[in-house]
């Protein structure tokens, strides 16, 4: 296990080196709270530790995937083309997130299309509460839901298209959040059961199995 963190730390050009004995002797903190290793069934971990944890790591996990999903499915512009669209005026509300490099095309998913995400992979360490998708504030999760439809649009996946159901519900969507409304709480529902089982049929498709989605502390 050590040979291989340090084979990654050294291809990921990353500077000093693991040694695991030392975890012997270094107690395990999770942000300042001591989290014990001897635990049991009779004596368990503390949720209040360990919800956090998990919600971290299926957050952390969903932007990786879905980052990853879309190197897949989206196609980089050339300058020439979206300088075209743009004096054209013929620009769609998803190719707002057009770009020609992947850095660009992260930065814009991660900032702007999921602007809950602050741009970053890892969630910022002050979120104590439920954010984008997991939300319990309908404008919140209304946002998070029809930024993934927007960055979907801009996908080709071989032999498929978004169903017409799909792309008309998200469409609804992306008008209502234009126009600084909100949508039912049933129609909120039933679109993000839409949008959702889409982006699990993508990923299915290219990495064949089912994908890490974000998830609620209390769950």
């Amino acid at each position: 296990m050590q040979d291989l963190v340090n084979a990654c730390l050294r291809d990921g050009t990353r500077m000093g080196r693991l040694e695991m004995i030392n975890f012997q002797i270094q107690p395990v903190k999770w942000r300042g709270r001591r989290v014990k290793l001897n635990w049991s069934p009779s004596d368990p971990l503390d949720p209040i530790v360990v919800r956090p944890i998990l919600w971290e790591l299926a957050e952390i996990n969903f932007r990786w995937e879905l980052l990853s999903l879309d190197s897949v499915l989206y196609t980089l512009q050339t300058e020439r083309a979206l300088m075209d669209s743009e004096e054209e005026g013929q620009r769609d509300d998803w190719e707002e997130y057009d770009a020609t490099t992947r850095l660009d095309r992260e930065a814009a998913i991660l900032s702007s299309a999921l602007a809950y995400c602050g741009g970053s992979i890892v969630p910022s360490q002050c979120e104590e509460l439920d954010i984008g998708f997991a939300s319990q504030n309908p404008s919140q999760r209304q946002a998070a839901i029809c930024g993934l439809f927007l960055i979907m649009k801009g996908w080709s996946l071989s032999r498929k298209s978004m169903p017409n159901d799909t792309r008309t519900a998200g469409n609804r969507m992306a008008l209502v959040v234009k126009e600084n409304r909100s949508l039912s709480g049933q129609e909120l529902d039933n679109t993000e059961y839409l949008i959702v089982l889409w982006y699990v049929e993508c990923f299915a498709t290219v990495f064949n199995r089912a994908p890490i989605v974000p998830r609620r502390r209390h769950m």
